[in-house]
């Protein structure tokens, strides 16, 4: 098959007179084709139907692709559907199982009508997806289906079975049990294996090789076909044994039947997925079910079993008898953990033994168990069974609503009595749970009237029966009447659950994509658009169906037995209990306007007609299955979900949460499936039953009742036409263009390549490690204007390079096609310069790798030699991870080059090995390999693996390293993270005289390196490196180099005078950024090469823009400004992107709240300059034009950005986004609604007249291969409106204006976002035109002047006045506290320990933001005294979405933060503020933490009670050797491992709290002597434990849960020792000393040492994650490293207080020191720019201290450093705030090592002490 690029005919095109017949001729020779199938079963029929089958293929052919079959391809049509219709057997019975062998090759009548049907409609409808006709194995394989369905049917004939059986054995005289064991086998195992290979090869061409895979099969067949002895072993026997026997052999049939269902159910879903069928996968598949059929079965049946030893015990009897509410209590107790995990079991729960455990570690849940248990008890012991159904359920709703509401009441009238309480929760908990549980418990009561539970206990005694006489089980799946099965004869209550369980798989198998379409009806209905009825015509929605009706079909093996069980049959009638939804709806109607013996009467006679009428049978069937149970089912899950998140809002949650307990959700979902269905018994069943004889013997008028009930379902018939119509009319107004073809796939299973028709593409592959996790290898393209993939660079001397795919260089010559040539190949052509190429694209059979051909030949009479460069993108991890956190991602990656395999190796450090248990979990060491072969006129030339070192300042389409041939030499081998890793490979091929060079290129997935280094070698023909050789390869380290140096001619930066400016240009080694946000959460992210991030409220969740921030200029601009000259046809932007201009000038310069941007360039010259509002929630832009030429320029302008509304763009593409245009006002509006962080209305404004404005991004750019380098809009003034929309919106606006010669002109822009449309619009009116922009502008930076000018100080550095004046003081307020947000981190949300600790940085000079913050995170509190360690803000303004964790000290700092806020400002009524606690979900046990949305609570406390029981929760969680758990990590997150069992100690806890009770308990004695007491108590015993700890020279980090000890150097240890005052001086001096003379280095000091890796012993958490030395891992995590400073500090002041002036003047020194150590002020000298990469006017988050990378600057802006740094300066300097008034050292001009102060200002004043008399 080939699919190529040639463009594609337009569908809908064709709606003329005559396209319209063609359309219905091909029609009605598709209805010909299947009613000759119907009516065949002889040679004319065959070939009518065959002939008909080809003419309509023929004409669907010409009408979706433009063009006819081959001759081969109908001929193939004609052969398949001729022989389906030959088959036909007119006399066959429906699903008849074969009596006689023959019977195996005919089907019935509507089978064949149903495999025509099939095949042709596959034909046409890859014929519509693909424009192609199907392969013929695909043929061939539609046409084996039937087969293979009677091969199924096959088993439950069991004469032929054991006839096969004899066979297979050679007419062995054996029993008969054993024939029948190896025929069911053997026809297991033959139906599984054409159906496992025949999917294979129909995808790839290529036979199922993989022996495991046949082991599996092989064997899961002989399980499954030994299931029904194994059943019945459990159903013999007698002693107490048996009952243990039929347990263990329920679970092992139970594991065989839906082990082998779930494999030949997941093979068919992965074939929808464009799975192969492997090994890896298919074990799994098998797995899953095996185990839950062995849990479910094993639970089941032990239940059933117990109850029978019970009820069969005359003591147990008499006590349930005389004593029901002890007994009921006591069950309930025992029962209620089992039963919630039973109930709340579904697809994707958690392992059901881990939640069986945490139910039954909740003592609340047996606190349920005992109030229903006596409610129970006492209604079975009153007789509620015999009651009136109204007082049954009035009853059962009390009994519910106690269990529920009552045990939630009881749990907080317990934290009352405890103290913890004050008060009830919000009366509407308590309501919801009387609601629901009362909903439940009515209902239940309601239907388990005595005659029912009568039944119910009889079922569940059958059950419980041992043995028993043999009784046939046969089912009728086709409408309950036709198909008969045996299921084989139950001996006993194992077999007969099996037996049901089988059945239920069959009956349900019919049901399952009723459902499925349901579900998307539903959807649709719900959501209120028609996308989901769209996508059921593509793959995804095709799958999509496959996925919901598999997934219905295996809740057919569990289901059947409780329907069998529970179900109620209702001799009444009633409106709610008569099958069918229409019909139901008819019975209503009837049951009004009918009295009730004449209701009866007409339920009655419809029932005869149900059974005197076959097609009223069929009929009532799908309207009960596909109309009334599959939609109270799938209610449950989508209107389930918008009940339970409306429900969670009325709780008070103000982000999506759960209102409905799972148990009760899924109660919800399979109770409809019980509802009680009438029929009739006795004497009216004898009349139906005759009645029905004689109306089916003919000659009997239509009975009347039903004659009614036609007439509704014709009137719902009627209805749905409309809705019909007004879908096809909705759907024929989209326009009229035909998406291009997706991306080409080949895939073998376990590993996928797609490739774009334009040469971009990715590859994807199983983890070898956990092969339900599917890795990105190579990033994908995820946006039309990415230019990444898999590209291939030619390149001959000088001449103008080109690439195999026309990207990135769009080239492409006039052979150009990408195509596929097999299922396995893809194959690109591309002739350029002279050069053929022809690169094929290959899977392996059953390995992860790919191989690429690239075959070149030579067309000119010449030798010549090209060089040719592969590159691509490396990923190494889930789509979604790497593409929301990019440079975390790309920082785990590490690449080795391998010069003897010619490879390059990558891994990443975050992905998983396979082991469960979080403790023992390690890093996978699964490998992705690039290598190339070489020999034979291939020669390695050289390599890069860094991203910015091979694009540099350019894009893909001019990289740099296309620029200038330089790449890494191939002698430079080893490991090195680049941190943001590339593969690429360069090799020179010497091209003879008109001749042809192959070269090989591969990549894949290994389990590990030597894996890697055997497949490359084998495939490549190298020889493979000797094991010593390659494990020293492995061990070097490679150095980081940077891809640009600043220019020499010309300053990288430079401050200006008052250091407020900082002026650059964009060619620094790293883009540097700039954050400007304000007070309102507005803001943006901007860099020197042009990118502008705007943001609203949450960086993370709302950015306005898509983040473009890159580590090399940006590729995909999110926001531009464009130029064009009118006249001439350039087009020019005042960034340095998207144009890069060589022979342009380009100047930023990064101010207070503002950014500027120049750009110069012949006669033009623009500046556009950009601020943030700091009292609205806008942003806005003037740009400066400036006419520097003679002549007058005509010019357009175009602002454009595109539109996010979200944290990435495909988060809203195609349906997220409404557009709302205000061209009269040049206005562009956007919402979206469904955004749960920030609503509103976002705009972007324009002060000129609107001429033309666009809001598609793909009509703004338009076609023709162009970017956003020329986009048609700005080339042409308006949209390409013949492109189609590719989901993605952008706003863009055209003006234009003229500039005289000399003159310059303004235009302004603003964006921002308000929550109503009225708001945004008049906001940005208020700020469209530039008087109002400009001065919006100089307000901002009045307001920056005036905020920062309260505390200055000058001294003899400058680079240290502009950082604490001006610098740290801003990025702590714009990235840390406002924005939250960074180039590499775009948080959003609040941390509770990271804003507490920036506040103190404002507590000298903006008191009350601290106070502010601190009643924020006082309101983040649990009533227990934890808190959300995290939490984002929802769009009403509260508390959001969060995070609970068992971390050791975000409470903490609620208190210690209080303290220094008290004793700075003298504010101790801060302590008698009121605010709210928090309610939510406690952390189920095992978990380390928990995602949830909480509410506010009634109960409320003042600041002081918020910072008592943070104390108290850290005073009741101490360990064996009285020091704080670490639970889930402490100040260091990466701990995570060190105190999860809940033994592990943190020591630095320790000292934290000790500062935090030596603070409190002075501001407790007051208000709380009896707290303050014990705390001082307490002060005393943790300080004893804390000297137990001391190891000679350092205090302990932590002891693990096992009870070794963590003794790293940690800097957080002796600074907190020192800080803490729980040590004397000289054991803190001397604990600071000895970790500096490890930590510290001569351009930073680290914050552990030595770093930790996977080996490392004890083993501490995620931080051996990161890379040695980068961050937290011994990096210079700057936050942490900052209290060293604050510790000299404070050792000088107790040095001075004791009368040692010189040693406090020389820990002051070392204070300065270490400070300037770990600050950015000296680190721009002699080219320091260069690896050091970040901005001077901000303190990094880390800088790295590993191998390769030593000195290199980590994430930038968003860090607690700035803040700490800023705090730490005031220490060393002296300045401090108490009670308010600033208190200025008197040695403040006194020399602090090289530092001296000169003045110092406060608000304006000077209040700089006298110099003393002995300083110079």
């Amino acid at each position: 098959m080939t699919a190529s690029i040639q463009a594609a005919p337009v569908r809908g095109a064709g709606k003329d007179p005559a396209s319209l017949v063609t359309a219905l001729l091909g029609t009605l020779a598709f209805v010909s084709a299947l009613l000759a199938a119907f009516h065949g079963g002889s040679i004319l029929m065959g070939i009518l139907a065959g002939a008909a089958a080809v003419c309509a293929i023929a004409i669907w052919a010409r009408i979706l692709t433009g063009r006819l079959p081959t001759v081969a391809h109908l001929v193939q049509d004609g052969v398949i559907v001729g022989l389906l219709a030959l088959m036909v057997e007119p006399t066959a019975r429906l699903w008849g199982v074969p009596y006689v062998w023959y019977e195996l090759l005919r089907v019935t009548p509507l089978g064949g009508l149903a495999a025509a049907g099939v095949y042709i409609g596959a034909v046409i409808w890859g014929m519509a997806r693909w424009r192609e006709h199907i392969w013929h194995r695909g043929g061939i394989f539609l046409f084996l289906l039937p087969l293979l369905f009677n091969q199924l049917l096959l088993l439950g004939s069991t004469p032929r079975i054991e006839e096969l059986g004899w066979r297979l054995v050679l007419k062995a005289d054996i029993c008969f049990e054993l024939w029948r064991i190896i025929g069911r086998a053997a026809v297991l195992l033959l139906f599984t294996e054409v159906l496992v290979v025949g999917i294979g090869y129909v995808m790839d061409r290529r036979w199922l090789k993989e022996w495991r895979m046949h082991a599996l099969i092989l064997g899961c067949a002989v399980l499954a076909a030994t299931t029904p002895q194994i059943a019945d072993f459990g159903s013999t026997g007698g002693g107490w044994l048996a009952r243990p026997i039929a347990v263990a052999a329920t679970a092992l049939a139970f594991a065989g039947l839906w082990g082998q269902t779930f494999l030949v159910t997941g093979v068919l879903l992965d074939a929808f997925r464009n799975r192969r069928p492997s090994w890896r996968i298919g074990s799994r598949h098998w797995r899953s079910g095996a185990v839950k059929g062995a849990i479910y079965a094993g639970v089941f049946m032990a239940l059933v079993q117990v109850a029978a030893v019970v009820v069969a015990h005359p003591t147990a009897v008499w006590l349930a008898t005389v004593l029901p509410i002890p007994v009921g209590a006591a069950l309930g107790a025992l029962l209620f953990p089992l039963m919630r995990t039973i109930m709340e079991s579904f697809d994707g729960s958690a392992p059901f033994f881990d939640r069986l455990r945490a139910h039954g570690s909740n003592p609340w849940s047996y606190v349920s168990g005992v109030i229903l248990g006596v409610g129970v008890g006492w209604a079975l012991g009153y007789g509620l069974p015999h009651a009136a159904p109204a007082t049954r359920f009035l009853v059962g709703l009390l009994i519910g609503a106690a269990g529920y509401a009552g045990t939630d009441l009881a749990r907080d009238i317990w934290t009352i009595r405890q103290g913890v309480r004050h008060r009830l929760q919000d009366w509407r908990v308590y309501a919801l749970g009387a609601g629901l549980g009362g909903i439940v418990g009515g209902a239940l009561a309601w239907y388990l009237d005595a005659g029912q539970l009568a039944v119910i206990g009889q079922k569940l005694m059958a059950y419980g029966t041992v043995a028993q006489p043999a009784q046939a089980y046969v089912i009728y799946p086709l409408f309950s009447k036709w198909g008969s099965i045996d299921i084989g004869a139950t001996t006993g209550g194992a077999r007969l659950l099996f037996g049901e369980s089988l059945s239920g798989v069959i009956n349900w198998s019919l049901a399952a994509p009723l459902f499925s379409v349901n579900l998307v009806l539903l959807t649709a209905l719900f959501e209120r658009r028609l996308d989901p009825l769209r996508n059921l015509f593509s793959a995804d929605g095709v799958t999509g169906l496959v996925e919901q009706a598999i997934r219905v079909l295996r809740w057919g093996l569990w289901m059947a037995p409780i329907i069998y069980s529970f179900l109620k049959m209702a001799p009444d009638p009633t409106w709610y209990n008569q099958d069918g939804a229409i019909r139901t709806v008819v019975a209503v109607a009837q049951s009004w306007n009918l009295a009730p013996e004449q209701f009866r009467m007409w339920s009655l006679e419809v029932f005869l007609g149900l059974l005197a009428y076959d097609w009223l049978r069929v009929l009532i069937w799908f309207d009960h299955m596909g109309l009334r149970v599959a939609t109270l089912v799938n209610l449950s899950f989508v209107g389930g979900d918008r009940l339970d998140e409306r429900l969670g809002r009325w709780l008070g949650h103000s982000s999506r949460s759960r209102g409905i307990p799972e148990g009760i959700r899924r109660f919800a979902t399979w109770a409809p499936l019980l509802i009680p269905f009438y029929i009739p018994r006795g004497a009216e069943w004898d009349q139906v039953w005759t009645g029905a004889e004689r109306v089916a013997s003919g000659g009997q008028p239509l009975l009347p009742a039903v004659s009614t009930l036609l007439v509704g379902y014709g009137i719902a018939a009627a209805l749905t036409l409309p809705i019909g119509a007004y879908v096809w009319r909705h759907h024929q107004r989209r326009p009229a263009t035909l998406r291009p073809p997706g991306p080409l796939s080949v895939a073998n299973g376990v590993y996928t390549v797609e490739l774009h028709r334009d040469g971009r593409g990715y590859s994807r592959a199983l983890s070898w490690a956990r092969p339900d996790f599917e890795i990105d290898l190579s990033r994908r393209p995820d946006d039309p204007v990415s230019l990444r993939g898999k590209l291939f660079y030619f390149r001959e001397a000088d001449n103008r390079p080109w690439s195999l795919g026309q990207q990135p260089l769009r080239v492409a010559g006039p052979d150009y096609e990408v195509s596929q040539t097999s299922p396995t190949s893809l194959r690109i052509v591309n002739t350029v310069a002279g050069i053929r190429a022809v690169a094929t694209v290959e899977v392996g059979d059953a390995r992860p790798v790919e191989i690429w051909r690239l075959r070149l030949r030579n067309l000119e009479a010449r030798t010549r030699r090209i060089e040719l460069t592969s590159y691509q993108e490396l990923a190494m991890h889930a789509a979604g991870a790497y593409q929301r956190a990019p440079a975390y991602n790309g920082m785990h990656v590490g690449t080795w080059f391998v010069r003897g395999l010619g490879a390059v190796l990558a891994q990443n450090r975050l992905l998983r090995d396979a082991e469960n248990h979080l403790s023992r979990q390690r890093m996978s060491h699964e490998v992705a390999f690039h290598a190339v072969r070489t020999g034979d006129g291939v020669e390695l030339l050289g390599y890069e693996d860094s991203r910015p070192c091979f694009i540099g300042d350019g894009t893909l389409r001019d990289p740099l390293a296309l620029r200038t041939h330089q790449l890494r030499d191939p002698a430079d081998e080893g490991l090195l993270y680049a941190f943001d890793p590339v593969a690429a490979l360069r090799v020179g091929v010497e091209l003879p005289a008109a001749g042809e060079v192959e070269v090989l290129f591969v990549d894949g997935l290994a389990p590990g390196t030597d894996d890697a280094a055997r497949w490359i070698a084998s495939i490549t023909g190298r020889k493979m490196p000797p094991a010593s050789e390659l494990k020293d390869v492995l061990a070097r380290r490679r150095e980081l180099v940077e891809p640009r140096k600043p220019i020499a001619a010309e300053p990288g930066f430079v401050f200006g005078e008052d250091g407020t400016e900082l002026a650059l240009t964009p060619h620094t080694g790293r883009p540097w950024f700039h954050v400007m946000a304000s007070p309102l959460g507005h803001g943006a992210i901007v860099g020197n090469d042009g990118e502008m991030f705007s943001f609203a409220g949450n960086a993370q969740q709302n950015g306005l823009t898509p983040s473009g921030l890159d580590a090399l200029p940006s590729q995909i601009p999110s926001q531009l400004v464009y130029v064009a000259d009118l006249d001439s046809g350039e087009i020019e932007c005042p960034t340095f992107v998207p144009y890069r201009r060589q022979d342009a000038r380009y100047d930023v310069v990064f101010g207070r709240g503002y950014v500027v941007y120049r750009m110069s360039r012949g006669s033009l010259e623009l500046e556009l300059t950009s601020a943030v509002v700091m009292d609205k929630p806008a942003e806005v832009r003037v740009l400066r034009i400036r006419n520097l030429g003679e002549d007058r320029k005509r010019l357009r302008v175009v602002p454009y950005a595109q539109v996010a509304l979200a944290e990435l763009p495909q988060d809203t593409r195609w349906t997220g986004i409404e557009v709302s245009p205000e061209p009269v006002s040049s206005t562009l509006l956007f919402a979206s609604h469904g955004n749960d962080f920030r609503r509103g209305w976002a705009f972007l404004a324009m002060s000129l007249h609107c001429e033309a404005y666009e809001t598609m991004r793909s009509r703004f750019i338009g076609g023709d291969l162009r970017d956003l380098s020329d986009p048609c809009f700005v080339q042409f003034g308006g949209p390409d409106a013949g492109r189609r929309d590719d989901g993605l919106r952008c706003a863009a606006l055209a003006g234009s204006l003229e500039v005289e010669p000399g003159g310059e002109a303004l235009v302004s822009f603003v964006i921002g976002q308000t929550p109503t449309r009225f708001g945004s619009v008049e906001l940005a009116e208020a700020y469209r035109d530039p008087p109002a922009a400009l001065r919006a502008i100089e307000e901002a930076r009045a307001w920056w002047e005036e905020r920062l000018s309260v505390l200055r100080v000058e001294t003899n550095f400058p680079a240290f006045d502009r950082l604490v004046n001006d610098w740290l003081p801003y990025q702590a307020l714009t990235s840390r506290l406002w924005g939250r947000a960074g180039p590499s981190q775009r948080s959003g949300a609040f941390g509770f320990r990271d804003q507490l600790q920036d506040v103190m940085a404002f507590l000298p000079t903006w008191p009350e933001l601290a106070r502010q913050q601190i009643l924020l995170h006082a309101g983040q509190q649990f009533v227990g005294g934890d808190v959300l360690k995290w939490w984002h803000v929802s769009w009403q303004g509260r508390t959001g979405r969060g995070e609970r964790t068992h971390a050791s000290d975000p409470h903490l700092w609620l208190p210690h933060v209080v303290a220094r806020y008290i004793r700075a400002t003298g504010d101790a009524a801060i302590l008698d503020e009121r605010t709210a606690f928090l309610e939510g979900e406690a952390i189920p046990p095992g978990r380390d933490g928990l995602l949830i949305s909480p509410r506010p609570s009634r109960e409320d406390a003042t600041v002081y009670e918020h910072c008592r029981r943070a104390i108290e929760l850290a005073l009741d969680k101490r360990g064996a050797h009285g020091i704080p758990l670490m639970g889930a990590g402490d100040w260091n997150d990466g701990f995570d491992l060190v105190g999860r069992e809940g033994r592990g100690e943190s020591v630095w806890v320790g000292f934290f709290l000790y500062g935090i009770l030596a603070d409190f308990v002075p501001l407790a004695e007051k208000r709380d002597p009896d707290s303050a007491t014990r705390w001082d108590a307490e002060a005393s015993s943790l300080r004893s434990a804390l000297a137990k700890m001391w190891r000679g020279d350092r205090f302990l980090r932590a002891t693990m849960d096992d009870g070794s000890e963590l003794a790293i150097w940690d800097a957080l240890m002796p600074a907190w020792a020192a800080l803490s005052g729980a040590v004397e001086p000289e054991q803190a001096l001397h604990a600071l000393d000895a970790a500096l003379q490890r930590l510290e280095r001569s351009n930073l000091i680290q914050l552990v040492e030595p770093a930790f890796g996977e080996d490392s012993e004890p083993y501490p958490g995620r931080i051996a994650d990161y890379p040695p030395g980068v961050r937290e891992n011994g990096g210079q995590y700057t936050h942490g490293a900052s209290w060293l400073v604050d510790a000299f500090v404070e050792l000088s002041q107790r040095a001075a207080a004791a009368g040692d002036h010189a040693l406090a003047a020389r820990h002051r020194d070392r204070a300065i020191e270490v400070w300037g150590r770990i600050s950015p002020v000296d680190r721009y000298h002699d080219g320091g720019t260069d690896r050091y990469g970040l901005p001077p006017h901000q303190q990094p988050a880390d800088i790295y201290f590993g191998p390769g990378y030593e000195g290199r600057g980590g994430w930038s802006w968003y860090t607690g450093s700035a803040g700490r740094m800023l705090v730490a300066a005031h220490a060393v300097l002296g300045i401090k705030v108490e009670n308010g008034r600033l208190a200025v050292p008197d040695d403040l001009l006194t020399p602090k090592g090289a530092l001296e102060v000169r003045r110092l200002l406060h608000r304006g004043r000077d209040v700089t002490p006298a110099r003393p008399r002995n300083t110079a």
